[in-house]
């Protein structure tokens, strides 16, 4: 708080050295009470007083889907057709918990937010999987028009969901949208880390063809198993990459 020239109000120049903007909305919003010192209080138990057993019933009951919506939604993504390690990172995605630079650097202030596969903007979920150039090198190689793939969305969580509404992809036979942008994604997070840790050089063309050939060994394993139409990776007239569903005999 300011107290040289106004003793109530909050020392907004201090807080933004501390804090984010959003933040320092937020604390701003904050009525001072001008009758008693400050003081610290744990609403939690009623004398006020921090217990670990209210901090752990707390988190409990925040992490319960009460929301029917997405009860649903945590369905889709854990019943998704991919591997186990795919389905965590997607929770990761969802949850923010990836470990970007843009969100270390916040901790620790030497370490370098940019995003190390372009080394131009901040490295956040919304940059590296839907905006960076790279990433989109990689869609255009596959054969996925940009457009199509954010489906009019500017923000990554609301374009994740997105994929499990996708309805315009039943028209092109596609039943396993999300399993293949989990994939997209998972491809694009591994040759940042390959970078990163492994110092290996930065490939369209590899990226490309390890995504490709998940989802290729994915969908035939598929059709093997239930017998259904036989999917293939083909190209197209333009000599692009596409994921192509082809009709096949099916196994007796």
């Amino acid at each position: 708080m300011d107290c040289n020239n106004h003793p109530w109000i909050w020392n907004t120049n201090k807080l933004r050295l501390l804090f984010e903007e959003r933040t320092v909305a937020d604390i701003q919003d904050i009525p001072i009470n001008s009758e008693r010192d400050d003081q610290l209080v744990w609403h939690l138990e009623k004398n006020e007083k921090f217990s670990t057993k209210s901090l752990y019933n707390k988190l409990i009951r925040t992490n319960q889907l009460t929301d029917r919506d997405q009860a649903r939604f945590w369905k889709k993504l854990w019943g998704l057709n991919i591997q186990p390690r795919l389905k965590t990172f997607l929770w990761k995605c969802v949850h923010t918990i990836l470990p970007l630079n843009g969100r270390i650097a916040q901790i620790l202030p030497d370490v370098n937010k940019i995003f190390p596969n372009c080394g131009k903007q901040e490295e956040t979920l919304t940059h590296i999987f839907m905006h960076c150039e790279f990433t989109i090198s990689v869609l255009l190689y596959i054969g996925l028009d940009t457009l199509m793939v954010r489906n009019n969305h500017l923000e990554f969580h609301t374009w994740l969901v997105d994929w499990f509404h996708r309805k315009d992809m039943y028209e092109y036979q596609v039943h396993d949208w999300p399993e293949i942008m989990t994939t997209f994604l998972w491809g694009i997070w591994k040759s940042r880390c390959d970078w990163v840790f492994k110092n290996k050089k930065l490939s369209v063309t590899r990226t490309r063809q390890e995504i490709i050939s998940m989802i290729s060994s994915k969908r035939n394993m598929l059709n093997n198993k239930e017998g259904k139409d036989k999917i293939d990776i083909v190209k197209s007239s333009n000599n692009v990459t596409e994921v192509s569903l082809e009709r096949g005999v099916s196994k007796q």
